[in-house]
C-alpha cells in the first residue's frame, strides 16, 4: 500500500500535524521520496534562498522555522534533511538520544543479537555433515557488549549529520502551546509547519503477572538472561 502522499504534502505545505509512528509507516515514508522533492525553495516562503547553515541561539529565538520535527528516527530525519536541502529553516527535537527506535532500540540491535543465534543454529544443522558443533554456544554478555559498541555511537553521529545539514537540534520534551508554537522544557519556538514523528510506546498490560513481562527496549539492554 503506498504511503498517503497527501499526508506528507499537508505537513510540508499546509502546516497540519499528523501522527507518524511505527515501522510500517517509517518504511513507507522512506520509499516515498517524491513529496519531499517538491519542497518549495526558500524564496517561495518569503525570502532569498541562502546557503544552509546551523542557526545560532539568537536566530532561533527571534525567527520562525519553516518546519519543526518532533522525533529523530528515520521518518523525522528524512523529512528534516530533505527540506533543509531545499533551503527551509528546520528544527528538530527529541527527548531521547538521537537515532530513533530502529537504530537504538529495535531493528539494528536486534539483528546484531540474532546473528549470533543464527550462526550457532547453522552449525548444529551441519552437525554430522562435515562440521562439528560440539561445545558451540552464545555468550549473552559478549553479545550485549558488541551491540552497545554499535548503538552507543549512533546518537552523536545522528545529531552531527543533522547539524552539518543546517538543521537546528534540540533536546527535551516538546508540547504544543498554540497551533504554531512549541514549548521545549520551558523554551518556546515558533514554526509554520510541524511534523510529529515521535513513534509509539508499549501499552500497559492489564492482567495479573504483568510485572514479570519486559518490553523489547528493556530486553535489548539485559546484562544477563533471566
Amino acid at each position: 500500500m503506498p504511503f498517503p502522499t497527501h499526508l506528507l504534502r499537508s505537513v510540508l505545505r499546509a502546516g497540519s500535524i499528523p501522527l507518524l509512528m511505527g515501522r510500517p509507516v517509517r518504511r513507507r515514508l522512506l520509499n516515498c521520496v517524491q513529496p519531499y522533492q517538491q519542497c518549495e525553495p526558500r524564496s517561495s516562503l518569503g525570502g532569498k534562498r541562502s546557503a544552509i547553515r546551523t542557526p545560532d541561539r539568537k536566530d532561533i529565538m527571534s525567527e520562525d522555522f519553516d518546519l519543526f520535527v518532533i522525533g529523530t528516527g528515520d521518518a523525522g530525519t528524512t523529512a528534516a534533511n530533505k527540506c533543509a536541502a531545499q533551503g527551509w529553516r528546520v528544527g528538530i527535537v527529541d527527548a531521547l538520544p538521537y537515532g530513533g527506535t530502529c537504530a537504538l532500540r529495535g531493528c539494528d540491535p536486534k539483528k546484531i543479537l540474532r546473528r549470533g543465534a543464527e550462526i550457532v543454529d547453522a552449525a548444529y544443522l551441519m552437525q554430522g555433515k562435515g562440521l562439528s558443533a560440539t561445545g558451540l554456544s552464545t555468550d549473552w554478555a559478549d553479545l550485549i557488549r558488541h551491540k552497545r559498541a554499535y548503538t552507543d555511537r549512533v546518537p552523536e553521529g545522528a545529531e552531527k549529520r543533522l547539524a552539518d545539514n543546517g538543521i537546528a537540534t534540540f533536546h527535551g520534551h516538546a508540547q504544543f502551546v498554540s497551533p504554531n508554537q512549541l514549548d521545549i522544557d520551558g523554551t518556546e519556538h515558533r514554526a509554520k509547519r510541524f511534523l510529529i514523528a515521535a513513534g509509539a510506546r508499549p501499552r500497559s498490560l492489564g492482567f495479573p503477572g504483568r510485572e514479570y513481562v519486559t518490553d523489547s527496549t528493556d530486553f535489548l539492554n539485559l546484562d544477563a538472561l533471566p
